[in-house]
């Protein structure tokens, strides 16, 4: 009879731990887990809030495969998706116009990101250390890049950077894989003049984010801190004699 019971137990228990899972991640939102296909889907409407130490499917990280946020998610929260490390498909509905710091920091199985073109703000940290992103879309619609956005992307090749960004913040695409950089023609605060692979702050003429293939044109006037910093495929460089600027750890890592 005992052995009976704890067979009945351990039954209950694996049926308990192979559960759907469900919660709320904001005023008006719920997500729910899917055991059978890993995959976390949030719905309802407006931000998601989430203080950093209070993600509400912290126990399931390392299971999640993929991730559907439903049309009315109006932002991803801060640290959101942090450290899912077996995350490899996000789905991002036109609703949602900001992706918080750090939301998918480490999430290094990552491959591809679709961005909607409702999303105006991508925030500090939001893709750092995606180290298996290579394919990344930048929508019109964003206007600011923070700081360390995609930093440590290092599978990404390269990069193109819409008419509609008027800021990028430092680092933002530091210690990258990027062997071509395209600013399209018509924005007014960043260019890659002469095909130069590379972005340069055109009020200024400073060179903020260089890459293996970078010329630097005539006429750029300094290099700003950590521009090529990690660039590992970088063998040569020629500075014009315009520069006579060349910020800290401009090319830290160029082994």
């Amino acid at each position: 009879m005992k052995k009976l019971l704890f067979s009945f137990v351990l039954v209950l228990l694996s049926l308990s731990a192979n559960a759907d899972e469900s919660g709320t991640c904001g005023d008006n939102l719920t997500w729910t887990y899917v055991e059978a296909t890993q995959t976390l889907t949030i719905s309802g409407s407006g931000e998601m809030s989430l203080p950093w130490g209070e993600i509400p499917w912290e126990s399931l990280k390392e299971n999640i495969h993929s991730v559907i946020l439903q049309e009315g998610v109006t932002s991803i929260g801060l640290y959101a998706f942090a450290d899912c490390e077996n995350l490899a498909s996000v789905t991002i509905p036109n609703s949602v116009t900001s992706i918080a710091e750090m939301a998918f920091f480490s999430c290094f199985r990552l491959p591809a990101i679709t961005i909607p073109n409702s999303v105006t703000t991508i925030c500090q940290g939001a893709f750092f250390c995606c180290s298996g992103l290579t394919s990344l879309t930048i929508p019109k619609s964003v206007t600011s890049i923070g700081s360390q956005a995609f930093e440590s992307c290092c599978g990404l090749t390269s990069l193109t950077i819409p008419s509609s960004v008027t800021s990028i913040g430092h680092s933002a695409f530091e210690d990258c894989g990027l062997s071509s950089i395209v600013v399209e023609s018509g924005n007014s605060n960043y260019d890659s003049r002469d095909n130069c692979n590379a972005i340069i702050e055109t009020a200024t003429n400073k060179l903020v984010v260089g890459c293996d293939n970078t010329v630097i044109p005539n006429g750029v006037t300094s290099i700003g801190d950590w521009a090529f910093t990690g660039c590992d495929g970088l063998t040569s460089v020629t500075i014009p004699n315009s520069v006579t600027t060349i910020g800290n750890s401009a090319f830290y890592g160029c082994i």
